[in-house]
């Protein structure tokens, strides 16, 4: 008995995560569609990227990048720029960072998606306070959960912008050439053991991967939060033009 209601435990939570990942996926979709997503999504991606290519040789190419002046400087920074789109890159090193730079983006565009359109404590208590409502209980009770679902929106936001942080150092951290062996840890790594370069690799590689799942587990958070917040905001437009059809509807 005990097996057959942690089974059916189990295969509640499964459907859940799978609507969680299927309305996730639609609010990505629905994101796209707003201007805001790409104001954060593009600058995000190029410039983590850019960071990302910069780091894997350490900070090699930043000292390059003093000594080369502004020209030279600049040239490093555009080449690092191309290879986030893998150009003079070598692939699986390419895949990588460009996965990383790709989740950020869509994270830091979700995020700034989702804290556009997260209604503000009071604010639509702002706009109604000139109707007098039928009844106050009524009134209290809705702007107690506009309140409350406004906070909510907020710490949700909060902790996401955390994770968001989180998978930006780890990234950074894991940063590094996986077939050469250089890594941001390296030096990290030469002074807690002695020798740090045959385990860079292999750590790099480990924190890379934790960076993505923590990032994709973030981006199923964020897509759904946006859904909810998309499909929130354009409720009562769907409303106001059911309303106005079933007017002209009555008129003909």
């Amino acid at each position: 008995m005990t097996s057959g209601v942690k089974k059916h435990r189990f295969k509640r939570w499964w459907r859940c995560f799978g609507e969680q990942i299927k309305f996730a996926i639609k609010g990505l979709v629905l994101a796209t569609r707003e201007k805001h997503f790409w104001l954060g999504f593009i600058p995000t991606f190029c410039i983590f990227g850019t960071l990302l290519n910069l780091l894997s040789s350490g900070f090699a190419a930043f000292n390059l990048i003093g000594v080369a002046g502004f020209p030279g400087g600049l040239k490093i920074i555009w080449d690092a720029f191309l290879q986030t789109f893998g150009i003079n890159r070598n692939f699986y090193d390419w895949l990588g960072i460009f996965l990383l730079a790709l989740l950020q983006g869509l994270l830091i565009g979700l995020l700034i998606v989702v804290i556009k359109n997260t209604p503000k404590p009071g604010a639509k208590d702002a706009k109604s306070s000139s109707k007098k409502p039928a009844n106050d209980v009524l009134a209290r009770a809705s702007k107690n959960a506009t309140s409350t679902q406004a906070l909510s929106a907020s710490a949700d936001a909060s902790a996401s912008i955390q994770n968001s942080g989180i998978v930006a150092i780890l990234a950074v951290l894991g940063s590094g050439c996986p077939t050469c062996g250089t890594a941001l840890l390296t030096p990290i790594l030469t002074t807690i053991f002695g020798s740090g370069v045959a385990l860079a690799g292999t750590v790099s590689g480990i924190i890379t991967w934790a960076a993505i799942l923590l990032a994709l587990w973030t981006l199923k958070k964020l897509g759904y939060d946006a859904y909810v917040a998309i499909v929130t905001r354009d409720l009562p437009k769907t409303h106001d033009i059911i309303d106005k059809r079933s007017v002209n509807e009555k008129g003909n």
